[in-house]
This record gives C-alpha cells, sequence and structure tokens, in this order.
C-alpha cells in the first residue's frame, strides 16, 4: 500500500469513524422525543414504510452498487449502466407497490397503510437516482463528503418530525421528516459527485454484470428476511400497536450498543484484517476479540434485563406497555449475538464467505415458531426470538473446526465476563430488594451506577490482564501491538 493510499484510507476511516459516532448521538434524542409524544401505533405504521422500502431497496439496487464499488475498469461506462438499471428498476418497483398497495394494508389488517405506502413509496425512486453517487463517493474512499451529508440528513428529520408530531401530526410526523432526509441526501449526493450519467445503455456491460448480482441480490435477499421478517410477522399477527412497541424496544437496544460499540468495531476489524492471512495469529486474536466483546456485551445485556421495568416507567409513559419486557429479552439476545459478529471476517480470511450465508439460512426456520408464539402476544413472541440462539452452537463448531479449537474454547473465553455480568445481576436485584420500589429518574440512574461499579469492580479483582488490555486497546486504537 503506498504512502498516499494509506494516507486516504485512514482520513477515510476517521471520517466514517465519525460519522457513525454523530449518527448514533443525534438519531437517539430525536427517537427519544418522538417517543414522548406520539403513540406505538404511529411506529407501528411508520415501521411497515421502512420495512417496505428497504425491501424495495434491496431489488433496485440488486447488487449493482455493490458491483459499483468493487470494479477497477471501465467505472464510467458501468457506473452509467448501473444508474440507469436502478432507475428504470425503481420506476417499475414504486408502480408495483403503488399498485399492491390495498395488498399490503389487507396484510396488516390497516387502511392507514394505503397512503402510507403510496407517498413514502416515492422514496424508491428517489433511492433509485442517487444510489450511484453514493457508492462512487464510497468507492474514492471521500468520507469528509459523505460525513457532512450524513450529518445534514440525520439533523433534518429531527427539524421536521418533533415539530409535526408535537402539532399531532401523528406518523405523519416522523414520515415527513425521513422523506425530507432523503431528498436532501440525493441532493447534496448530487452536488458533491462529479459524476454525470449520459444518454446511453451498454448491454453488454449489463449481462457482464448479472452473474455477480444474482448472488449479491439472493444474499441480500437473506439478510433481509432475517433483519425484517420478525417485524413482518408481528406487524400481520400482534398488530401494528404491538408492532411499535416490539420496533421501539429493539431500536433503544440497538442504539444502546451501538453507543459502545461503534468507536470499539472499527478498532477490532481494522486490526483483524491485519492479520487475517497469518493462521496462527488470527486464532490468537481472534480469541482476543471474543473476549473484549463479552467484557461489554454480557453486562450491557444482562444489565438492561434487571432494569428493564425502570427503564419503561421511568422513561416512557403508560402508553408503552410491555417495552421493557422487549427490551430486557431483546437484550439478552442481543448480548450473546454480538458474540459471533466477527466469525463472517473468519470465513472471508480463509476464503470460504458463503458460510456465514449458508449459517444465516438457520434463522429462516424460526419462521413458524414467530408465527406460532405470536399468537400468545408480544412476550411470547419475544421468548421465540430469543431462541434464534439455538443457532450460534453451529458458528461455534465451524469455527472451533477452522481453528482446531476445542469445543470449549467459546465457554472459556466468555466464562469469566459472564460471572462478572451475573454477580452484576444479583447485586443489582439485592439493591432492589433493600432499597424497594421506586421509580424515579435518580433511582434509575443509581441502578445503573452500582451495577457498573460492582461490574468493573469484580473484573478489576478477576482479571486484571484483561481489564488492562481493553484500556489499551482503546488507547492504541489497535488490538495488534506495534512490535507483533
Amino acid at each position: 500500500m503506498t504512502s498516499t493510499l494509506k494516507s486516504k484510507v485512514l482520513s477515510a476511516t476517521k471520517w466514517s469513524i465519525l460519522s457513525e459516532i454523530v449518527s448514533k448521538t443525534i438519531t437517539p434524542l430525536v427517537f427519544l422525543t418522538l417517543t414522548k409524544i406520539l403513540a406505538p401505533e404511529d411506529f407501528g405504521v411508520v415501521s411497515v414504510a421502512i420495512l417496505i422500502l428497504n425491501f424495495c431497496q434491496i431489488i433496485i439496487e440488486a447488487g449493482l452498487t455493490k458491483t459499483l464499488i468493487f470494479k477497477q475498469e471501465r467505472i464510467n461506462e458501468i457506473a452509467n449502466v448501473v444508474f440507469w438499471a436502478n432507475l428504470f428498476l425503481s420506476i417499475v418497483v414504486f408502480i408495483s407497490v403503488f399498485s399492491f398497495s390495498h395488498s399490503i394494508a389487507d396484510y396488516f389488517n390497516d387502511d392507514r397503510v394505503i397512503n402510507v405506502v403510496r407517498i413514502y413509496g416515492a422514496l424508491i425512486i428517489v433511492s433509485g437516482i442517487s444510489a450511484v453517487q453514493s457508492s462512487l463517493l464510497q468507492k474514492d474512499l471521500n468520507f469528509k463528503k459523505l460525513f457532512w451529508i450524513k450529518l445534514l440528513t440525520t439533523l433534518t428529520p429531527g427539524l421536521f418530525s418533533v415539530p409535526l408530531a408535537f402539532y399531532g401530526y401523528g406518523y405523519w410526523a416522523i414520515l415527513t421528516g425521513n422523506i425530507a432526509s432523503q431528498i436532501l441526501q440525493c441532493t447534496f449526493l448530487w452536488k458533491f459527485s462529479k459524476w454525470r450519467p449520459t444518454y446511453s445503455f451498454d448491454f453488454k456491460i449489463l449481462k457482464e454484470l448479472l452473474p455477480f448480482t444474482k448472488w449479491v441480490l439472493l444474499e441480500s435477499i437473506l439478510y433481509y428476511s432475517i433483519a425484517w421478517g420478525d417485524s413482518i410477522i408481528a406487524g400481520r399477527f400482534l398488530g401494528l400497536k404491538d408492532l411499535g412497541v416490539y420496533t421501539t424496544g429493539n431500536n433503544i437496544v440497538n442504539i444502546i450498543f451501538s453507543l459502545i460499540f461503534t468507536p470499539l468495531f472499527p478498532i477490532i476489524f481494522s486490526s483483524f484484517s491485519q492479520v487475517q492471512h497469518d493462521l496462527e495469529k488470527l486464532k490468537i486474536y481472534f480469541v482476543k476479540i471474543i473476549k473484549y466483546l463479552s467484557a461489554f456485551s454480557l453486562p450491557i445485556g444482562i444489565g438492561l434485563f434487571s432494569i428493564n421495568e425502570y427503564i419503561e416507567i421511568t422513561i416512557f409513559n403508560d402508553k408503552w406497555a410491555s417495552l421493557g419486557v422487549v427490551i430486557g429479552l431483546i437484550a439478552i439476545k442481543d448480548s450473546i449475538g454480538y458474540l459471533i459478529s466477527i466469525n463472517s471476517e473468519v470465513y472471508r480470511s480463509i476464503g470460504k464467505p458463503d458460510l456465514n450465508v449458508k449459517l444465516s439460512l438457520l434463522h429462516l426456520l424460526f419462521i413458524p415458531l414467530y408465527i406460532y408464539s405470536a399468537q400468545f402476544g408480544l412476550f411470547w413472541f419475544c421468548i421465540a426470538r430469543i431462541s434464534t440462539l439455538i443457532t450460534i452452537p453451529p458458528h461455534i463448531f465451524v469455527v472451533a473446526k477452522i481453528f482446531d479449537f476445542k469445543k470449549s474454547f467459546f465457554w472459556n473465553s466468555i466464562k469469566t465476563n459472564l460471572f462478572c455480568s451475573i454477580v452484576m445481576l444479583l447485586v443489582i436485584e439485592a439493591f432492589k430488594l433493600f432499597l424497594g420500589e421506586n421509580y424515579s429518574l435518580t433511582y434509575l440512574i443509581v441502578l445503573i451506577f452500582v451495577g457498573g461499579v460492582s461490574y468493573i469492580s469484580l473484573t478489576w479483582l478477576i482479571n486484571k490482564t484483561l481489564f488492562k488490555e481493553i484500556i489499551d486497546v482503546t488507547l492504541q486504537r489497535s488490538l495488534i501491538k506495534k512490535n507483533v
């Protein structure tokens, strides 16, 4: 890697991380403000609009924009083909969504969905005409411009949605903010990108791209099914109110985990990539990463489970009944799920990226369970979501085989952090029992403080080495020591 390219990559990484931090800071504030004003049904309607739009975007891009990022030759010609293909598909998909809006509303048993899908669906075309510009900026590692675009578009929803929500516009307040944000993003992408399409189309190039895009499209649809399948089922069988509670609970858990892992993941992945071709070093750092991830994810998940009722009652109002249950159960699921987030990088490093796709297919087996459990309400639906943790042992087995680890390697990597997290849980429960029920904000902060101090203190006493390593990693911005 030349010094110029290295400098460009470092600059891109810096702006990319900064962009994520800004987004993960501003978005939660707007989101929490809206939950104080709007009802769960409003968020349920918005969730339907978002899940429809996300699926349409997968169809529109069809893997073409990802292909553009990786191509090194004939960039302008390929970009031109991708642009016009995206535009054509976006128009076709929008017309389809508009035509089937009644059927979509029937599926979710709510007529409000008809106009929401039709109006919000216009963003399908907006996305279609800006995807190439975004991909080219990423390809050129021009994350500084992308940062300013993301900053402006992150601020926009709050400027529109909060006032409109205050004046009683309900779910339209959120949708209007999102629409304004997307239009503004499209405008700035065209302004900052120097590339412009020409009035030509090369079918030979499209034919060359299709074999690659076919697998990218299938993989994207699979991951969409995993990410949104639960919401699609919840909206159908639980109703839009419970869908709003469920998606809001998921979002809160994601926000909390993101605040911790957004700065940490770039350090982990960049360090991991430096040793990915050295199997022995890869084995060492893989185990370290699991220890580091579990040091954060397990106490967060178990801690949220312990205080979920206090979060619901203290921060939210009576409209959000059962939100605490969702937060607690999903936090447990995600705290363990995060521990295999690095596995996909292992599969890529050994030249078998298909392993992650194949193992992800296991999640689809749980769809019948989601449908069945939804008949009994939101609580049992969340229990069914936790059952997907059964898919983790196959990941552990595959990695153990790749690295020639003992089957107990995963347990040995997390057991100390799990023990400290359970002790933290017992301390919080004892504190609640001793002082009695109190749903003030001060009491919630005290519970978080007591839990945090007990976990950190016990971790320091039991495993000072791990504690010091995490601090060193954070300060050095790398897992790898300079002499390695």
